[in-house]
């Protein structure tokens, strides 16, 4: 018969790939050491050990919460075991925060937790658990689930909110190797830049950067040419003009934008 996990359980992540393997190693070569804990019949805490049981073909025992503050104790259990960093502990919290408090009768049932007691039981900022909150809401489900596998920074995953990136394009950033997922986040962030700098450019002024001479060292004819463009100039900082400006020209002519007569260019 198979016990449903209880819904405060299913706060924290699963364990997934090695630290699995290493849990199902170890209950196969000395059995399981605690005991999985139910409370009101479903599992309170141990879903990973139980999975590991089944796995290892080992038979599980059980034993029962009978405390007042289940949430504290899956907390404390799970917080002290498992390594998570503060962006999977902030978006524990953001689940926490105003959920049912699965209290016993008359053990104030109708309080929730704020958002400040949820930062305190998780050890995180109140800051962090808001900004948590608004991947939960907005992200992709691809990126919260890579948040709570610890495989990107809640930080990380606003940027990629603010990309609009289609399902297809989140699901293909978050199957990269972890360390190239923010590097890819710049990378379309900047060329996010670029092409809205392009698009304000009319033809003239496009036609003007795409032919200027780049022989100069210090990329004077480019500068100038860019400086022309208005409604680029207007949001750029100084000290930001050459760089744009490469930018830009190295843009425009993989795009065969010399092409002055292209008709979606002048569109």
């Amino acid at each position: 018969m198979t016990i449903p996990y209880h819904p405060l359980a299913e706060l924290f992540p699963l364990m997934e790939g090695a630290a699995f393997e290493e849990l199902v190693a170890d209950i196969k070569a000395h059995g399981l050491h605690n005991p999985i804990t139910l409370y009101e019949t479903n599992i309170l805490d141990g879903r990973n050990r139980e999975r590991a049981c089944e796995e290892a073909g080992v038979e599980p025992f059980y034993d029962s919460y009978d405390g007042d503050d289940p949430l504290g104790f899956v907390v404390s259990q799970n917080v002290a075991r498992r390594h998570l960093d503060d962006s999977q502990r902030a978006m524990i919290a953001a689940r926490v925060e105003n959920m049912p408090p699965h209290r016993p009768a008359g053990k104030d049932a109708n309080l929730h937790t704020s958002r400040h007691e949820a930062a305190r039981l998780l050890s995180v900022s109140a800051r962090s658990v808001a900004s948590a909150s608004a991947v939960l809401d907005k992200a992709d489900p691809a990126v919260v689930k890579a948040v709570e596998q610890g495989r990107v920074t809640v930080s990380c995953a606003s940027e990629i909110i603010k990309l609009n990136l289609d399902s297809e394009d989140t699901n293909l950033l978050m199957m990269l190797p972890q360390p190239d997922i923010p590097r890819n986040v710049e990378r379309i962030k900047k060329e996010a830049k670029r092409r809205e700098a392009f698009e304000r450019m009319t033809p003239e002024e496009l036609e003007a950067l795409v032919d200027a001479d780049t022989s100069d060292i210090d990329n004077h004819a480019v500068i100038t040419a860019v400086a022309k463009c208005r409604t680029v100039m207007r949001d750029l900082k100084p000290r930001l003009i050459l760089c744009v400006a490469l930018e830009l020209k190295d843009w425009a002519e993989s795009l065969g934008a010399n092409q002055p007569h292209d008709e979606e260019m002048r569109a």
